[in-house]
């Protein structure tokens, strides 16, 4: 937070710590702790991204896109 933070983008804020604190449970159910890499893996990881290109520039096709490791947030 920052003295320029806006009413609007606080409530944002706050409003996304509520969701979090409700469906904690429910959404940690969708993730698998990997120690080896100290990090969360989504159980059905679905890559969009290539689709979402694809999209944009009207290609109106799948372009391969290579598969990376998930990054870990912290730590």
């Amino acid at each position: 937070m920052h003295p320029t933070t806006t009413d609007r983008e606080l409530d944002y804020l706050l409003g996304a710590v509520e969701q979090l604190a409700a469906q904690h449970a429910a959404w940690a159910a969708d993730y698998q702790y990997c120690s080896r890499q100290n990090n969360f893996h989504h159980r059905q990881p679905t890559d969009t991204t290539a689709q979402t290109v694809a999209e944009w520039f009207g290609l109106g096709r799948t372009v391969a896109m290579p598969r990376r490791e998930p990054v870990a947030l912290f730590g």
